[in-house]
């Protein structure tokens, strides 16, 4: 997948229904059947000790989607679109999520037979995308913007569904791309 300048520029079951938001008005079942699926992990534990997540491990991770698009034989639209989405929210897990502790970020990406399922899951602060994240400012000049913000705006504009829910302790993020 190739990134434009202008692109890299720019980037910088569940609980009850009541507990779970999601950005369409079709509700996105946390139980769907799995066909396939990969799961990553931003954290690694070797001899019991915990590293934290951090930007290094980011490209390994979109790499592994990019391969699983590939093996799959996804569009090279729906590629990057899924891997821009989980770059992006998997930055914001690093950078806001664990509050300068070590924490886990999961990134489940399952192929269906018309979807693209993607779970990132953290065991970080409680925070809801869909209602908690500021609407970016897309309307002043790039120089006039504040840097960032565009993650989730990215998410809620290029995936079909997305729906959070708080449980057990683990912010769990549920994407859907239409295949």
């Amino acid at each position: 997948m190739q990134r434009t300048p202008a692109i890299e520029s720019s980037i910088s079951s569940m609980n009850s229904p009541a507990m779970c938001r999601s950005s369409t008005t079709r509700p996105v079942s946390c139980c769907a059947e799995r066909t396939d699926r990969a799961m990553l992990f931003l954290t690694t534990n070797t001899n019991g000790e915990q590293v934290r997540s951090s930007y290094e491990e980011l490209p390994e991770l979109v790499a592994a989607v990019e391969a699983l698009g590939e093996r799959d034989g996804w569009s090279g639209e729906l590629t990057f679109r899924v891997s821009l989405v989980i770059d992006e929210l998997a930055q914001n897990v690093v950078d806001y999520s664990h509050e300068g502790r070590p924490g886990d970020v999961e990134v489940e990406v399952t192929t269906q037979e018309e979807d693209i399922v993607i779970e990132i899951i953290d065991d970080g602060i409680p925070f809801d995308p869909l209602t908690e994240a500021p609407d970016p400012d897309l309307t002043s000049s790039i120089e006039d913007r504040p840097i960032g913000g565009l993650g989730v705006h990215f998410t809620k504009t290029l995936m079909d569904d997305v729906e959070y829910c708080r449980e057990s302790g683990k912010n769990r993020l549920k994407i859907v791309a239409r295949k």
